[in-house]
């Protein structure tokens, strides 16, 4: 009779124990789980972070290849004619590049949308041949031209934009936020350039034209006011010296006498060219593209930082 109290006793207390010890095993379980998907996350953003190193390094080609074909499209080729075949052998070079990563990359852990975006930016860049011929023989409307680079710009920063999404994290998730509130208002800046270029190479006075860069303008301050509200503090040094910077002030001054405009025009005629106040176009194109690549340059310090922090 003792042995069986002492046998019933100790699994008595093997009972007590076996509710601490499931416990225990339960939280590890879904620490070890919480752990899994953390790594996942991390390894989608730097894989994905990767693909957009390459990804912005040919936006910014076409975001100036969008520049030198409106100058080019609306001097009627007199002017850009051996520029613009010099940006086209610089764009293909990145694009020969990214071709090659779009191939390479593993877009299983992303799912049917994403595999959906990379198969429409493909589509697009196919037309781009297409698109060249007839900008250079001005067969197109220059906004067509214009249209066609933004769009395929809007199809890479859709594809980039993913990337807040795939952290909790939230310093990570807030680098994501600025990342991408930049590239947005850098491309802005790069519609802004081709805009301005053909408002000052055309002698024919454009409503359309003048309100399309006062609504780009307006856009462009937007994105740069939310990447400031989330940039962090040596990003904000670094992006107040390009705000502050003799370039900026020149695209600041020519941009307000564009506006301007409008009003003094009243949509009746081209822009009075014995004006002594006009700027020219290589004033604006040199400035506007110094501003740009500054703007690129603070792009690629947050690139790196991301894929830093997820590795």
């Amino acid at each position: 009779m003792k042995l069986l109290d002492k046998f019933q006793n100790t699994n008595k207390l093997y009972i007590l124990f076996l509710f601490p010890v499931l416990g225990i095993l339960l939280f590890a379980t879904i620490g070890i789980k919480d752990k899994v998907y953390f790594v996942d996350d991390m390894q989608q953003i730097e894989q994905l972070t990767k693909l957009t190193i390459q990804l912005t390094a040919l936006v910014h080609e076409t975001q100036i290849e969008r520049g030198k074909t409106s100058v080019y499209m609306y001097s009627q080729g007199t002017i850009f004619s051996d520029e613009i075949l010099s940006q086209y052998h610089a764009t293909d070079k990145v694009h020969e590049r990214v071709t090659k990563q779009l191939i390479a990359f593993n877009n299983q852990n992303f799912g049917i949308n994403f595999h959906a975006l990379l198969r429409d930016v493909q589509i697009k860049l196919e037309q781009l041949s297409v698109l060249r011929r007839d900008a250079l023989a001005l067969n197109i409307p220059m906004l067509t031209a214009i249209d066609y680079y933004s769009d395929l710009n809007a199809k890479f920063i859709k594809i980039i934009s993913i990337l807040p999404s795939l952290s909790n994290e939230t310093s990570l998730s807030r680098l994501s936020h600025s990342y991408l509130n930049l590239l947005n208002a850098k491309e802005s800046a790069g519609k802004e350039r081709a805009i301005i270029s053909g408002i000052l190479t055309t002698e024919n006075f454009s409503p359309h034209l003048y309100l399309q860069a006062i609504a780009v303008s307006a856009q462009q301050q937007i994105y740069l006011n939310n990447f400031t509200l989330l940039a962090s503090p040596a990003y904000l040094i670094l992006f107040n010296t390009i705000e502050s910077s003799d370039d900026n002030k020149k695209v600041e001054s020519i941009r307000q006498y564009v506006h301007q405009q409008v009003f003094k025009s009243k949509f009746k005629r081209a822009i009075n060219t014995a004006d002594e106040e006009q700027p020219n176009i290589s004033q604006w194109f040199t400035h506007i593209s110094n501003r740009i690549n500054a703007l690129k340059r603070l792009e690629d310090l947050i690139a790196v930082d991301l894929f830093a922090k997820a590795q």
